[in-house]
Parts: structure tokens; sequence; C-alpha cells
């Protein structure tokens, strides 16, 4: 998940300070979104599950689309600074990635266990159906050759 603001002025002083001491910014990307201009921070962006997805986006309940350059710059400088937060340096993002991986991945399997749990005790309190057996009348011939 990558939050957004409207704090525009804010963001571009942090952006600048930060292309003047680095040469670049991957951790704030500028962009519009419903006309508006808007900051991706990717420096706050953190991992989530569809649990705590409430809804899509929407604007007149249509789901708002970026514009595909921007999706484009959002993926790339995303994967950028992922790569650098895993091989250089933790401080690129702020929430603690790990903690809330670690957390989300825990969850997961508990809610996994938890479904496999359920779908055990349905299976057991519905017994199977089974189809009746026809069988053979026994005849005298059948007995008299051994069956």
């Amino acid at each position: 998940m990558i939050p957004i603001s409207s704090k525009i002025a804010k963001f571009n002083k942090v952006m600048a300070s930060k292309i003047d001491r680095y040469g670049k910014c991957d951790t704030i990307v500028m962009g519009k979104v419903l006309g508006n201009e808007t900051a991706f921070l990717l420096q706050n962006m953190c991992p989530v599950t569809d649990k705590y997805i409430d809804h899509e986006y929407t604007s007149n309940g249509k789901p708002i689309q970026l514009p595909e350059g921007l999706k484009n710059e959002l993926h790339e400088k995303a994967a950028r600074v992922l790569e650098t937060y895993t091989f250089r340096s933790k401080k690129v993002i702020f929430p603690d990635v790990e903690k809330i991986k670690s957390e989300l991945l825990s969850q997961l399997a508990k809610d996994r266990a938890q479904e496999n749990t359920q779908s055990n005790e349905e299976q057991v309190q519905q017994p199977k159906k089974r189809r009746p057996v026809m069988r053979k009348k026994n005849t005298g011939k059948d007995q008299q050759r051994g069956r």
C-alpha cells in the first residue's frame, strides 16, 4: 500500500532537499489524481492483505485509474525503494515493514488453519450417504455351486 497526501508544498520541500542531498528522490512521487496534484509517499509504503482493504478508491461510483505513465513510475520507484530497503538501508521506509509482514503472514497462517479446521468439522458432521448394496437372492443353484 502506498499512502497519498494532498500536502504538496510540504512534500515538494522534502523532495527538493533529497534531490539536493542525493541527486534524486525515489521515495516521493508527484502525480495527478482526479485532477488534483497528489504526493505518493513511497517512504511510508507497507504490506497489506485484502482483509485491510475496506473499499476501492472511487469517484461517482467509478474506480479511479492512474495514468499509465504515473503507474509505471510508481512501480519502478517502489521496486527501487524495496531493493534499497532490503539490501542497503532500512531507513528508506519509515514503517517497520519486516514486523508488519511477519504479523500479516502469521495472521494468514492462522486464518488458513482455522478455515481447514472448520471444513474438517463440516466433513465430520455430515456423514457420506452410501448407496444401498443390491444383493442377489440366494437360490439353491448358487448354494450347490458354492457361491
